[in-house]
């Protein structure tokens, strides 16, 4: 019986908007994450929420299921949702504030950083709806022909914090803020 360390990380994101209502992630968007455990390191991880792998052992099915290489040991990550905590956009009001957008439930790692990769959608203070926009240079700008303003986002951060699950599905853990 092997017993894995369970954590719950946010993603909490921070972003400077110009002439934008709300900027939220695609639909089905897939979260690129750094994961560590006991000293091994892996890049460029995508946790997709429409995925459902097997998790060794009969123990359920997760977002996402790897083996590490050095060690062998299994880690697996599961996108949850912690209600009145977690939301899928950043709106103007947001702005100069770190907000949740994401939990995931990880056993056998720790999420410690997060790459702006697949799309997002944003929608100018007039309503125009800008898809597939990229984040991944950190930051964007184009120009809302409809409602003749620029639109722009600057200044993309992120950070992870592991949480206690207070308020959602989910185990315990020490509150403490991991940059990324």
């Amino acid at each position: 019986l092997i017993i894995l360390n369970m954590g719950i990380f946010v993603l909490l994101i921070k972003v400077e908007m110009e002439g934008i209502a709300r900027l939220s992630f695609a639909e089905g968007a897939r979260w690129c994450v750094s994961l560590e455990n006991q000293g091994e390191r892996k890049e460029n991880i995508y946790i997709c929420p429409d995925e459902e792998n097997e998790v060794e052992g009969g123990r359920g099915v997760a977002n996402f299921v790897m083996k590490w290489p050095e060690s062998k040991r299994q880690c697996n990550i599961s996108i949850i949702d912690l209600k009145d905590i977690t939301r899928n956009e950043y709106v103007a009001g947001d702005v100069d504030e770190f907000v949740p957008m994401v939990a995931f439930e990880c056993r056998g790692c720790d999420i410690v950083d997060f790459k702006f990769q697949d799309p997002f959608t944003i929608e100018s203070l007039g309503g125009f709806v800008f898809n597939d926009v990229e984040l991944d240079d950190g930051e964007w700008a184009d120009y809302d022909e409809e409602n003749d303003e620029s639109v722009m986002i600057t200044s993309v951060e992120s950070k992870i914090e592991t949480h206690s699950g207070k308020g959602g599905k989910g185990g315990k853990g020490k509150k403490k803020k991991k940059k990324g």
